[in-house]
């Protein structure tokens, strides 16, 4: 009963960010794409920093732990030009501050109690971010509908191979495991809906093909496969995003 009653309450979330978020202009527009820039890198820091701290292809962990860093620092800068009112200020400071916590934990030893935080953290700034993207935009058009779908989509599956790897690393508590019961239920709510489009020739390829790999992530995300396979997984789920970008670039482009 427990867990229905979070399943509603994520879900619930889910679509208040799909009936509040789409394409706004210019200046909105631009903070948008920043907030969700944050998103994506708040998940993609701490999915690296574990592949990096269990030695999984360690060169290139090191150096995409490094860019996803960069690149989040850089959006947090960039959402300080947007300081709307007090409530937006506060939550950008909370940001800021939260971000500076986050790189002072990965550059500290690798244990329990500092992955935790790095979990814990990459949530902090997703949630604050997800505030303002949810504040930004609309989303009038199918086509509108279906792009901010698939932008949910992305994150999911970075938020998924995060707790896939954080999982691995034995690191993570009965609420961690909870999440990825709800992120994968969330991700297949709208990839359901999604597949009820009619999509034509390389787009319904790609449909086909998203479909596919998330069969084959879905079992390792949810821990009822071996965990021993992480570069599959991280393959397949370089599949899963190539996928969903090209559905999202379709929708974007009839929207212009």
């Amino acid at each position: 009963m427990k867990r229905n009653q979070y399943l509603i309450a994520f879900l619930s979330l889910v679509m208040l960010s799909l009936s509040a978020t789409g394409l706004a202009k210019t200046k909105d527009a631009e903070e948008l794409e920043i907030a969700e820039n944050i998103e994506r890198n708040s998940q993609q820091v701490a999915k690296w920093y574990f592949y990096k701290n269990q030695n999984i292809m360690a060169h290139r962990s090191k150096k995409e732990l490094q860019a996803s860093i960069e690149s989040l620092k850089a959006n947090i800068e960039a959402i300080k030009g947007y300081k709307e009112d007090d409530i937006q200020e506060n939550l950008i400071q909370f940001i800021d501050i939260t971000y500076s916590e986050l790189y002072q934990t990965i550059n500290q030893p690798f244990n329990e109690e500092n992955a935790n935080l790095v979990i814990d953290y990459s949530e902090a700034l997703l949630e604050s971010a997800e505030f303002i993207v949810e504040k930004h935009a609309v989303s009038n058009t199918e086509d509108e509908k279906k792009y901010v779908q698939l932008k949910k989509m992305e994150l999911l599956i970075e938020r998924a191979n995060k707790y896939y790897i954080a999982v691995r690393s034995n690191f993570a508590d009965e609420n961690s495991l909870n999440q990825v019961r709800l992120n994968i239920e969330a991700f297949e709510y709208l990839l359901n809906d999604i597949s009820k489009f009619k999509y034509q020739n390389y787009e319904r390829s790609a449909l086909t093909s998203l479909t596919k790999y998330w069969d084959i992530c879905k079992p390792f995300y949810l821990g009822t496969k071996s965990s021993s396979l992480p570069r599959i997984v991280l393959a397949s789920t370089k599949y899963l995003d190539d996928s969903v970008e090209t559905l999202a670039k379709y929708h974007l482009k009839k929207m212009k």
